[in-house]
């Protein structure tokens, strides 16, 4: 009978230790995949919050994913990363409509860049995942469920039923394997249902196809065109490149900006200050740029050096002088005050010299605004190819 208790007592210790592996090992997943998780916020021509939802990174090279319908009316997209910093997303970079999927190009300026290996596989049912994601809002919300069903939906084709609770902003959010994989993007629910959500499975994202490069201002245009007439021109080139990564005073409309200039995009710069803190500045808004020029004070130096020399000069040859005419007086002899002069103009020469010296090895910075018309260029016509089947 002991052996039995004994028996059962190891039993129950092992299963409570695997148990107690489990969970240290989701925690350690969660602490892997959040930090390549964002938060993507989007905006309006009146810089109105229209849309949000969630993305993550699968490369070093900051290309995100998430959801074609989260940024589909986006005028203006920014991401907020796990450390709350808020980066501007200037590029579209891919696009496959038919699996509600898109890759945007962002850059976090010189920052780390987490991201998450992809599996082309699709996980078993019963197979135990973690979504991360934005619901309502609510960053960086992990829910845990498993793979209950994989289905084919109309439209969508093949896709992964899952038990993981999603939300309005879920979307885009990374369902994870307990090996830190993705294994699908969350983006569906069953209205009326509960629990009955769906991840477009990861080897969608391995199939996006990809476009030139293109704004999210050219996007905003393309899904509402509009008479090119009667469009207004679009900044495609930002005569600021040349400072990129030159330390610059902005003034806007409202703020001073001083720091190293991270990013030029047409219709923005990024700003990096000395505590690494990124700004964004629009185009639009800057009323004067500033670089610095450092400066000596040789000028300055000389003038002092003079004086000085000057003074030191009269001081000497007022002795001399004095010596002179008293030795002339002993031998009754004329005074010769020459050596007097010459004395003098020595120490006055000598004064301006080490006073350049001086200047040349004291420097000082000053700011020299560069002129208006060298980046606030007039710029022609967008000629957008309308022809994109997203």
């Amino acid at each position: 009978m002991s052996r039995i208790i004994m028996f059962i007592n190891i039993v129950i210790i092992f299963c409570v230790f695997n148990i107690s592996l489990i969970a240290q090992d989701i925690v350690e997943i969660i602490k892997e995949v959040q930090p390549a998780v964002v938060t993507v916020l989007c905006y309006d021509k009146d810089d109105r919050l229209v849309s949000q939802g969630t993305g993550f990174f699968i490369n070093k090279e900051g290309h995100l994913i998430t959801n074609h319908h989260v940024v589909k009316d986006a005028y203006r997209v920014e991401i907020q990363t796990y450390d709350s910093r808020k980066y501007f997303v200037p590029n579209i970079i891919g696009v496959d409509e038919d699996s509600d999927l898109i890759s945007l190009e962002v850059s976090l300026l010189g920052e780390t860049i987490h991201y998450l290996n992809i599996t082309e596989s699709i996980p078993s049912v019963g197979t135990r995942l973690l979504v991360i994601g934005s619901p309502l809002g609510l960053e960086q919300t992990v829910t845990e469920g498993i793979v209950s069903a994989k289905r084919e939906i109309p439209k969508y084709g093949r896709i992964i039923q899952i038990t993981a609770p999603i939300s309005p902003g879920s979307s885009g959010s990374p369902v994870v394997t307990l090996n830190g994989d993705v294994v699908g993007v969350a983006s569906l629910t069953r209205i009326g249902g509960q629990n009955l959500n769906f991840a477009i499975p990861s080897h969608e994202i391995l199939s996006i196809p990809s476009i030139e490069p293109i704004t999210m201002t050219e996007w905003y245009e393309i899904k509402r065109p509009r008479d090119i007439a009667t469009r207004e021109p679009e900044v495609r080139y930002n005569p600021l490149s040349i400072l990129k990564g030159e330390r610059v005073r902005i003034t806007t409309d409202t703020e001073i900006y001083t720091g190293r200039v991270a990013e030029v995009h047409p219709n923005v710069i990024w700003m990096m200050d000395e505590y690494r803190i990124p700004a964004q500045v629009g185009l639009s808004s800057i009323k004067s740029i500033e670089i610095p020029k450092i400066k000596n004070r040789t000028s300055e130096g000389a003038v002092w050096g003079g004086i000085v020399g000057g003074i030191l000069g009269i001081i000497a040859g007022i002795a001399i002088a004095n010596e002179e005419r008293s030795f002339a007086e002993e031998f009754n002899e004329e005074p010769e005050y020459e050596i007097a002069v010459v004395a003098g103009l020595a120490f006055f020469g000598l004064g301006i010299g080490l006073g350049m010296m001086a200047g040349q090895s004291s420097t000082y910075e000053v700011w020299e605004e560069i002129p208006s018309d060298r980046y606030l260029m007039p710029q022609s016509n967008v000629s957008l190819n309308l022809q994109y089947q997203f």
